[in-house]
């Protein structure tokens, strides 16, 4: 909730008269006693015989509405807005492979009503659909034949938007996905996926490291297992953000690029802060840098600790009603409760506050805004929390972790505590080489996490900015209201992001859950990790579940046959052999024309028993 607030002068002298008298903080305006003292405002309360109620004051601006003084006024901006509306679909699709983009759309706070989704080519409309959402907000749709292009994805009546591709041909277009991704210092390292048509490219690879301004930095040659696998490292030298750009040396026409994920920084302080007043509670997404701690809540596990100390801290803040403690007295304390949904306050006031007091504060789902303002000591202090409601149901899924490629698999989704009223689910099990992009579940966690973000971006605690230095800070902002706006062109992007390429699908879609759900997929033959991901809702409250099938035989082969060869030519076959348990012994044998044909392994001829 970073601070972005207005003064809108009227009288410049009275501001600079007045000086410190009023405090601005990030949520609050405090009147203090130095304000009643200024000549010009003792001389006109004493014409209207006007007393003021004590010689403090706390305003709130949480509202929006601005807050007047002599001399002008000050207003927020931009009052913080939560918004949950989610759109995901298909990143890239195929044009003759499938003929279909998957759009889901999410929003809470839309239910049963129709919206209209925006298909755009070059800032040019070209499908629209209206739908209705559901009970809990959520729409599935699909776009059909759409030629060749980039595409945009909009909600029309909200801010959600996504983009997508739709590729001509496949087999000049290289796949690269990033994978087990360390960083350390600037050293990067990761496992790259290399993929062309579904199908892995082994062989050399020229990988070429650009910075921001698409200057190569850094440049390398790997060598791609048949997996169509290579370990990468890097200095992250010059201004992020990366991208990799990779390129087969064997075919030049098979070229793209990939973003790289920012690099980490150190596990405790990775999380989110969710309240910076006393206590903190950091939210990490489920497995990452938490050593599984702390209760998994939306998607998110909660981990809690000790800040700081302060005059006020926030005790529970993880449930129905988070509690205000004062930690000593306070002479003026005020309480704002604020529904980021709604837009919508509730406010309490106390003089007096006792040490060891507390204060019960109900919090709307999925999350509130707690705001405190208080005069101690003599001094302005503030600060904010975030209230977590618990999720009121749970989601599970039912799965095996280990399947052979082309067996049939049941997936059970169930609720073991079905929440009140309706609850729609939406489901997906896709190929995990290509990363969470496109899965709903990914989206919302980011939006989740993007507002927690801008809510922490708050420096907390003692206030001392008067008007006169907010507005000459104000002086020195770049005039931006008055320049022109130019349309600009953009064109067609010639390159693949392919990290958010489309992988496989075996299955998207939502239903209605009541107690369990039982989905049958056929995997397909060849070997790969699924990825299952699944999100039920409710009203205002949600729950995430996901999980993986590895289906990956013990021990696969596969052969390069030469397509053509010349009479009397020597024949030439690779015999790809993996195994994932070491130790394992296989026969290998084939016949030619009725002969047995001899496999030699680096020019030696191998036995009938190859121990792998």
């Amino acid at each position: 909730m970073a601070s972005d607030l207005r003064v809108e002068p009227r009288h410049r002298t009275l501001i600079e008269e007045i000086g410190s008298g009023i405090v601005a903080g990030h949520a609050f305006v405090f009147v203090t006693p130095d304000f009643l003292a200024a000549p010009t405002v003792e001389r006109v309360l004493s014409i209207l015989g006007y007393e003021p109620e004590g010689m403090t004051r706390i305003y709130s601006l949480l509202s929006g509405a601005p807050f007047h003084f002599p001399g002008g006024s000050i207003v927020l901006r931009h009052p913080p807005r939560v918004d949950l509306c989610v759109l995901a679909c298909d990143k890239a699709v195929y044009r003759f492979e499938a003929e279909e983009i998957r759009a889901f759309l999410f929003d809470p706070r839309r239910t049963r009503t129709e919206v209209t989704l925006e298909v755009l080519r070059k800032d040019h409309l070209v499908r629209q659909v209206r739908r209705s959402l559901d009970d809990v907000g959520l729409l599935a749709c699909r776009f059909r034949e759409l030629p060749p292009g980039s595409y945009r994805l909009r909600l029309a009546e909200g801010e959600a938007e996504t983009s997508f591709q739709v590729v001509a041909s496949a087999f000049e277009v290289l796949e690269a996905t990033i994978d087990e991704v360390s960083c350390s210092e600037g050293n990067f390292e990761a496992t790259l996926h290399l993929r062309a048509f579904h199908e892995p490219i082994s062989g050399a690879v020229t990988a070429e490291l650009l910075d921001r301004r698409g200057k190569v930095v850094a440049s390398t040659q790997l060598e791609a297992d048949p997996l169509g696998e290579a370990r990468i490292s890097f200095f992250l030298a010059g201004s992020p953000p990366h991208h990799l750009r990779v390129q087969v040396c064997d075919d030049p026409r098979k070229v793209t690029q990939v973003r790289l994920p920012a690099p980490f920084v150190e596990a405790d302080h990775s999380g989110l802060p969710v309240n910076l007043l006393g206590r903190a509670v950091r939210a990490f997404p489920p497995g990452s840098g938490t050593q599984e701690e702390g209760p998994v809540i939306r998607g998110f596990r909660f981990v809690t600790g000790i800040s700081g100390s302060t005059p006020l801290f926030v005790e529970e803040p993880i449930a129905t009603a988070v509690e205000v403690v004062a930690a000593e007295g306070v002479e003026h304390l005020q309480i704002v409760s604020f529904d980021p949904y709604a837009q919508e306050l509730k406010v309490e006031e106390h003089h007096d506050v006792r040490a060891g007091t507390r204060f019960p504060i109900p919090v709307s789902r999925p999350f509130g805004l707690v705001t405190m303002g208080a005069f101690i000591g003599g001094r302005c202090w503030e600060g904010w929390a975030l209230g977590v409601p618990p999720a009121t149901f749970s989601l599970e899924i039912d799965h095996p972790q280990q399947a052979h490629p082309g067996e049939r698999v049941e997936l059970r989704v169930r609720t073991p505590q079905p929440p009140e009223g309706t609850c729609t689910v939406w489901l997906m099990v896709r190929e995990a080489t290509l990363g969470p992009t496109g899965s709903l579940d990914h989206e919302l966690t980011e939006r989740i996490r993007q507002t927690w973000l801008r809510l922490a971006d708050t420096p907390i605690g003692y206030q001392d900015r008067g008007i006169a230095h907010l507005l000459r800070l104000q002086e020195r902002e770049p005039d931006t209201e008055h320049l022109s706006e130019t349309d600009t062109f953009r064109g067609e992007d010639p390159l693949i992001d392919t990290a958010m390429a489309r992988a496989r699908v075996l299955y998207a879609g939502t239903f209605p859950l009541t107690g369990e759900k039982r989905v049958t997929l056929d995997l397909p033959r060849q070997p790969a990790t699924w990825e299952v991901h699944a999100v039920a809702f409710a009203r205002d409250d949600w729950a995430i579940a996901q999980g993986r099938i590895a289906a990956t035989p013990p021990l696969w082969a596969w052969l390069d046959v030469p397509e053509t060869v010349g009479e009397g030519d020597e024949v030439r076959v690779d015999c790809h052999i993996v195994s994932t348990q070491g130790g394992r012994t296989c026969e290998i044998s084939g016949t030619l024309d009725g002969q047995p044909l001899v496999f030699l392994h680096r020019g030696l001829p191998l036995s009938s028993g190859a121990s792998l």
